[in-house]
C-alpha cells in the first residue's frame, strides 16, 4: 500500500509554520503583487469586477477549456465568445480568435507552461483589443508582475495556503481602497477553512472534510459579484513566505521529473504548478485515474466541457487529461510516488 507524508488533495491546506516568516521574507506574497492590485475573494471575482469597470456590456472571448460555473456567471456581464484552446497543446489556435477592437479577451497561463511571447506577439497585431491574463497557476511569475495587459489576475486561493482570495492588477486598473483592505469571509471561504483546519486537526484526510471543501466549492460556484479577501487570508498573505514555498513547489517537481518514466499511451505536458499528463485514450485515463484513488489521491474534479454544448475535442481534452495534487506540502518521496503509479 502506498503512503504519503500528506494527503495530496487538491484542496488548499493551512499554513504551517515553516512558511511563515518575519523580517525580509515576511510579506513577500503582498510585495510581489506590490501594491498596484485590489485584493478580492477569488479569482472569477476579478472578471465580475472587470465587468464593473468596463462602460458597457463588452464581449468576452474564453478559452473552450473552461470552468463550466465560471462561464454561466459571467454570462450574465458579458456576450460569451470562446477560442480554441487546450492545456495540452503549447499555444492557443489563434486562428479561432477573431476579436473585434474594444472586445475582451482572456489569455490563460494553464498549469504555468505557456510561453509569454505567444500572447505578446498576438496582441501587438491587435492593438484594438482588450486583454486580460489568468495567472492563477503561476501569480509570482516574471509574466505576472512584468505583464502590462490591460488586466492581469489570480487566484491564490489555488496556489497558497490560504482559503479565499485573489488579486486584480494591470494598466486600466486604478486600486480601489476598500479593495486594498480585508472584510469578512465569504460562506464558501469559511466552509473550505473549516475543512482545512480539520484535515490539520486530525492529520489525514477524511469524509468529512471532504464534504465540506466541496460544499465550498458548491457555494463559490453561486457567486455572481465581487467581494474583497477576507481579513484572514490577507494577513497570512502578508506573512508568507512565497520564495519557501515556491522552492518547496519546485523541488518536488524536480522529484517528480527524476522518477518519470516514459512509455507508450501517455506523456508528461509538464510539471511546474503540478504534474500534468496526457493519456492518448479515455480508458487509459480512466485506469491511471482508478489506480491513484486506490493509492488514497484525491484527484480535481474535471470540468468535462459544456454538456451538449461540448466539441468532441474538448470532451477529449478533459477525459484524457490528468493533473496530479502535488505541491509545496508534501516530499520529495511523495513526488517519486506519485510518478510511480502513473508509471
Amino acid at each position: 500500500m502506498t503512503t504519503f507524508s500528506r494527503t495530496p488533495v487538491p484542496f488548499s491546506p493551512l499554513a504551517e509554520p515553516r512558511f511563515v516568516s518575519g523580517g525580509a521574507n515576511a510579506a513577500r506574497a503582498a510585495a510581489a503583487v506590490a501594491e498596484d492590485c485590489e485584493f478580492l475573494s477569488c479569482g472569477r471575482d476579478a472578471l465580475f469586477r472587470i465587468s464593473s469597470l468596463l462602460e458597457g456590456r463588452r464581449a468576452l472571448w474564453l478559452p473552450t477549456y473552461f470552468c463550466p460555473a465560471v462561464v454561466r456567471g459571467l454570462s450574465e456581464f458579458f456576450d460569451l465568445k470562446f477560442f480554441s484552446d487546450f492545456p495540452s497543446e503549447a499555444s492557443p489556435r489563434f486562428e479561432t480568435l477573431k476579436p473585434r477592437a474594444g472586445e475582451l479577451v482572456l489569455a490563460v497561463n494553464f498549469f504555468g507552461l505557456r510561453d509569454r511571447r505567444l500572447w505578446e506577439a498576438w496582441r501587438a497585431q491587435n492593438p484594438g483589443v482588450l486583454l486580460a491574463e489568468d495567472h492563477t497557476h503561476a501569480p509570482f511569475s516574471d509574466w505576472a508582475k512584468d505583464s502590462v495587459a490591460d488586466y492581469a489576475f489570480a487566484s491564490l486561493r489555488k496556489y497558497l495556503p490560504i482559503p479565499d482570495g485573489a488579486y486584480l492588477r494591470g494598466v486600466a486598473v486604478s486600486p480601489a481602497p476598500l479593495f486594498r483592505r480585508g472584510g469578512g469571509m465569504a460562506d464558501f471561504a469559511a466552509d473550505a477553512l473549516a475543512a482545512a483546519a480539520l484535515l490539520a486537526l486530525r492529520g489525514e484526510w477524511s469524509q468529512e472534510a471532504e464534504e465540506l471543501y466541496y460544499r465550498a466549492e458548491a457555494k463559490l460556484n453561486a457567486r455572481k459579484s465581487a467581494s474583497r479577501i477576507s481579513s484572514y487570508s490577507l494577513a497570512v498573505l502578508r506573512r508568507l513566505d512565497v520564495g519557501a514555498l515556491e522552492s518547496a513547489r519546485s523541488a518536488n517537481m524536480s522529484a517528480f521529473l527524476s522518477a518519470w518514466r516514459d512509455c507508450a499511451g501517455r506523456r508528461l505536458v509538464g510539471a511546474k504548478f503540478c504534474p500534468l499528463v496526457k493519456f492518448d485514450d479515455r480508458r487509459a485515463c480512466a485506469s491511471a485515474c482508478a489506480k491513484l484513488s486506490e493509492a488514497g489521491v484525491r484527484l480535481p474534479v474535471y470540468w468535462g466541457g459544456f454538456g451538449r454544448d461540448s466539441g468532441a475535442e474538448l470532451l477529449e481534452e478533459a477525459q484524457t487529461l490528468v493533473s496530479v495534487p502535488l505541491d509545496f506540502r508534501h516530499s520529495q518521496s511523495d513526488a517519486a510516488k506519485l510518478a510511480a503509479l502513473l508509471s
